[in-house]
């Protein structure tokens, strides 16, 4: 057989695989598109009733007070296809009251240090922050993450352990500093109900 009839047989049985397999992530993609819309017209009545000074005012009042049922109340009948309405737009709100300002990098320490990188982590720590020593403008501090990380700061600590491969580095979202309307997170807000 012809290497162009064996070409054009297989050509033929790929594009016949093609269109047998191209349903199933058009429909996929339907799908996700179906999603996004029905929480983009959720998104729409939610922010509707947010236009409205009133139930901004209410929403504000229900959130310091951390009323969750009249907070609740306030969206009643507004479908969302999230586990929780509540902590959905509680987080929504938060976002609201925010300004996305560009990205940072926030880097940590890995999870996966071997012995001997431990020991080197704790030698540059040392080396930066001796335990007898105190700082100029005070003992240095850390923001810890939803997870539990600590970032580590920009500065010659950091770029030590980076030069040592000690860190996981990442480029984060960075918001102005917004008002944190809830106590504590919106999911404790929405789940502790007086």
């Amino acid at each position: 057989m012809p290497l162009l009839t064996r070409l054009g047989g297989m050509a033929a049985a790929a594009a016949l695989v093609l269109a047998v397999a191209a349903p199933a992530p058009a429909q996929e993609l339907d799908d996700v598109a179906q999603r996004i819309a029905a929480q983009s017209a959720a998104l729409g009545q939610v922010l509707d009733r947010l236009s409205r000074p009133d139930v901004a005012r209410a929403v504000v009042d229900s959130a310091v007070r951390g009323d969750a049922r009249t907070f609740e109340g306030l969206f009643k009948g507004i479908e969302v296809q999230v586990p929780n309405k509540c902590v959905w737009i509680a987080d929504t709100v938060e976002k609201l009251t925010s300004t996305f300002v560009g990205f940072e990098e926030q880097c940590r320490l890995r999870d996966d240090l071997t012995p001997d990188e431990w020991i080197q982590y704790v030698l540059i720590t040392l080396r930066h922050h001796p335990p007898t020593k105190v700082e100029d403008d005070g003992p240095p501090t850390f923001e810890v993450v939803g997870d539990g990380h600590v970032v580590i700061p920009p500065g010659p600590y950091l770029d030590d352990l980076k030069a040592n491969g000690l860190v996981t580095c990442q480029l984060v979202k960075k918001y102005s500093s917004g008002i944190s309307l809830f106590p504590g997170k919106p999911e404790r807000f929405c789940f502790v109900k007086p």
